[in-house]
């Protein structure tokens, strides 16, 4: 197995395109290695009109399902941008990390990713996509 790691096509509405590009440029540092991280994935994303976007790939304001490593369990936040997150608990910013991996997957992929809040590498597996407005589990896209 090679150590370099090919990483997963990812998909972008233009919209949350736009958004995010004016975001991580307006941020300033490209020294952050999250926002570089964002704008590089951003620069490698196809892009499509929103209405087009599949509904098994990761965007803002959508539920999504992801296990981290080789976690058991699954673990759910809604993708939203940065300025909008209200509830860590429940919200994952488009501009962290994690939120950076998970933009533009499909359910079944898996992405490598920097974690800054404790210095590895790691890898994050889409289970399950669904909209915002997901009251349950059983709403949720969920991969084979």
């Amino acid at each position: 197995m090679s150590a370099v790691r090919d990483l997963p096509p990812i998909t972008v509405s233009n919209r949350d395109f736009d958004q995010l590009v004016a975001f991580g440029l307006a941020a300033g540092s490209h020294d952050d290695p999250e926002i570089g991280f964002l704008l590089s994935e951003l620069q490698r994303a196809t892009l499509c009109a929103a209405p087009e976007l599949p509904g098994r790939v990761v965007s803002l304001n959508r539920l999504v399902r992801y296990r981290l490593d080789e976690e058991p369990v699954s673990r759910e936040d809604f993708l939203v941008h940065p300025r909008d997150l209200v509830d860590p608990d429940k919200e994952l910013s488009a501009a962290s990390s994690l939120g950076v991996a998970l933009l533009g997957l499909g359910i079944g992929d898996s992405m490598p990713f920097h974690d800054p809040s404790i210095g590895i590498e790691r890898l994050v597996h889409v289970d399950g996509v669904g909209p915002r407005h997901c009251q349950g589990l059983t709403e949720i896209i969920l991969g084979p």
